[in-house]
């Protein structure tokens, strides 16, 4: 019987019915932010205005809230890893790509691909 081995962990060839690579979580601090920053827009003029400053003293501020938001929903998009996922035995594994190496997962999807 051959061997695989993916990561630290040995397979048997025979065992693996299935593998394909699929997208992980997403790391949601950056989401997170970026809501903050659209509420943080609509609150620190509202704020302002009922501690009686003028509202165009604080619009600048909610305006540039508003608009840098985008980048951190971008930073979320971008935040989904690689994983490879191999079926063996029934039960599912998941490997990192970038801890596995993109050649080896692909490898690995390209021989037990069903």
């Amino acid at each position: 019987m051959s061997e695989v081995q993916i990561g630290e962990r040995t397979f048997d060839a025979e065992a693996i019915t299935d593998a394909h690579l699929s997208h992980g979580r997403r790391d949601f601090r950056p989401l997170v932010v970026g809501m903050g920053m659209i509420l943080l827009a609509l609150l620190v003029p509202t704020a302002g205005v009922a501690a009686g400053v003028e509202f165009w003293t604080l619009a600048p501020v909610g305006v540039g809230l508003f608009v840098f938001s985008p980048v951190a929903f971008y930073f979320w998009l971008r935040s989904s890893k690689q994983v490879l996922v191999v079926v063996a035995d029934d039960e599912l594994y998941h490997f990192a790509v970038d801890y596995v190496g993109e050649q080896r997962a692909r490898a690995v999807v390209a021989e037990f691909s069903r």
